[in-house]
């Protein structure tokens, strides 16, 4: 995982403001974000970020050029790409291209679609028929079909019969392709980027009916606090359900969610994410003695058998001068 793509931004409410180049996905949030706000950008859901240069190999984003975004969005957007393979890479490019797409919105929808196909090599048809099937089968093979189905032929019907267009990453044939609007501006499609402790859904308690916010765990404060922002939720009313966890679910056997605390819980899987496969392995076994029946228990008892890995708690900001507890 390295950096994707530079982008000088320069904020859309300080334009006279020194411009700040930000590297993505983003590495250290507080830093990234502490140097946008002093130039009054970087807000969570604001488009606030004038995009006056980037600097990628992927030729598409040069779209994005001149155009007002959010930070969160680039960097969603980076963290897709950075999963793609070189065929995928060629793919997202020339469909890019083909389809005229040119806003971030577009391009973030753009990253989750596999219709198209391009072609920049002609000389294996079988490969090119066979990524043709994959690509109008939901990227999947049946067993029966790999061993019945001539991709030569499919290549050639593709290239004979479909009308496919010249672009700089190849002939691309979008093959009917039309974006789903996964994203539209607000709750980011659910993605896991790279592995969690623990995935978890939160949503208003007030209103169980409303929209789930994913939250990958653990996460940094300040990125907890932005993703609610996002969904427009309130961190003193969540109601959170723990979806899905990367590590064995004997870890957990002892623990009722059930009114568990967003804050604790991501505490707990910081604990654990810093322990290796021999750590949690026995963290497992000594926690079904103890039995642990909270997520902070759970933590402490994980910091206490490994205190090298324990994290100081951050201290408290006092109140600012001349405001009261009541007043926050």
């Amino acid at each position: 995982m390295g950096s994707v793509m530079e982008v000088r931004i320069i904020s859309t409410n300080q334009r006279d403001a020194a411009p700040v180049t930000v590297s993505f996905p983003i590495e250290d949030y507080e830093d990234t974000y502490r140097k946008l706000d002093a130039i009054d950008a970087g807000d969570a859901l604001a488009r606030d970020c004038y995009v006056e240069e980037i600097y990628s190999d992927y030729d598409s984003l040069m779209a994005l050029v001149g155009s007002e975004v959010n930070v969160d969005e680039l960097d969603y957007l980076a963290k897709r790409f950075d999963s793609f393979c070189l065929s995928e890479d060629v793919r997202f490019e020339g469909a890019a291209v083909a389809a005229k797409i040119t806003g971030i919105e577009g391009f973030i929808n753009l990253s989750f679609c596999e219709q198209a196909t391009v072609i920049d090599d002609f000389s294996d048809l079988y490969a090119v028929g066979k990524a043709h099937y994959m690509n109008k089968n939901s990227g999947g093979i049946a067993v029966s079909d790999h061993d019945r189905v001539d991709f030569r032929r499919v290549a050639l019907d593709l290239i004979h019969n479909e009308d496919g267009q010249i672009t700089p990453h190849g002939v691309v044939y979008l093959n009917g392709m039309e974006l789903e609007r996964l994203y539209q501006g607000r709750e980011f499609p659910l993605y896991i980027y790279k592995p969690c402790v623990l995935l978890v859904g939160a949503q208003q308690r007030s209103d169980p009916a409303s929209d789930i916010t994913a939250l990958y765990l653990p996460m940094p404060q300040i990125c907890v606090e932005r993703a609610l922002k996002r969904g427009g939720l309130d961190a003193a009313n969540l109601l959170v359900n723990v979806e899905s966890y990367s590590v064995s679910s004997d870890l957990f056997r002892w623990i009722d969610w059930n009114g568990e605390k967003l804050e604790d819980l991501n505490k707990m899987a910081s604990a654990i994410a810093s322990l290796d496969d021999k750590e949690l392995s026995a963290l497992c076994v000594v926690s079904d003695r103890i039995e642990p029946g909270t997520a902070c228990e759970l933590r402490d008892l994980a910091y206490e058998m490994f205190p090298e890995h324990a994290q100081p708690e951050p201290e408290e900001k006092p109140p600012e001068q001349g405001m009261t507890m009541g007043g926050l």
